[in-house]
């Protein structure tokens, strides 16, 4: 049986180690007179300024103004996490870095996104992801992915983008793939896939009712009911009714 698609593990691929070396070495979040915090990731600290967590994340706020054991700390654990996700979050909302997203990153920095309640930083990963899926070729796989992702994390226009593309491939493809293609999305792809068949469905019913009519036109034009410039005329306006329904 085929595994699943893991992105978590991907992301460890696309990583050069020459990247990975990089993150794992920069100052940025070694301690400085601006520093008065560390989030302590793994066995690593990450010294940061919490006025400026606070103001990217309501989350921080809350727990480090509310009557939580944070409030006061010089140091807050972050059990479970990543020290390299942490590092490229923080890399994402630090005005003098504030690092763009792209596929090295937008893994590793979602999750925390949605964690942290940073709905800037949210909406420019899924406006990366949304590019992603529409691709070149708009390949089947980060399709896949990105609805996942998109129901993961209630992102809207994602799962209209990844249903719009998904619903475009043939259905021996979607057959051959379809245990890996999210529950819940495989409705909102059908429908997609059933309003392009309509449209289709429009569109060629349109075509036919143009040849036909062109047909009876060339038709009265041989046998000289209508003159050469009211034939034009006819066929022309046909063309321009075709033209705005396509």
């Amino acid at each position: 049986m085929k595994a699943l698609y893991n992105p978590i593990s991907e992301i460890f691929i696309i990583l050069s180690t020459k990247q990975k070396i990089e993150m794992a070495t920069n100052v940025q979040f070694e301690q400085s007179p601006t520093t008065d915090l560390a989030l302590v990731v793994e066995d690593k600290k990450l010294f940061v300024n919490r006025s400026l967590l606070m103001i990217a994340s309501p989350v921080f706020n809350k727990m480090l103004t509310a009557d939580f054991k944070e409030k006061d700390a010089q140091e807050i654990n972050l059990p479970g996490k990543n020290a390299f996700d942490v590092e490229a979050f923080l890399r994402c909302i630090y005005p003098d870095i504030m690092e763009e997203i792209d596929n090295t990153n937008v893994y590793r920095v979602l999750p925390l996104a949605e964690e942290y309640q940073c709905h800037k930083l949210k909406e420019k990963c899924e406006n990366y992801l949304v590019h992603m899926v529409y691709e070149k070729g708009k390949p089947l796989k980060p399709a896949i992915r990105c609805m996942l992702m998109s129901l993961t994390y209630d992102l809207k226009k994602l799962l209209e983008a990844s249903a719009d593309v998904l619903s475009e491939k043939y259905l021996s493809t979607l057959e051959r793939n379809w245990g890996e293609i999210p529950k819940e999305g495989r409705l909102k792809m059908c429908m997609e896939r059933i309003k392009k068949l309509e449209e289709f469905g429009a569109m060629a019913k349109n075509s036919l009712d143009m040849i036909e009519y062109s047909y009876e036109c060339r038709k009265c034009y041989e046998e000289g009911k209508i003159k050469d410039r009211e034939y034009a005329k006819l066929i022309n306006a046909e063309f321009e009714k075709v033209h705005k329904i396509l």
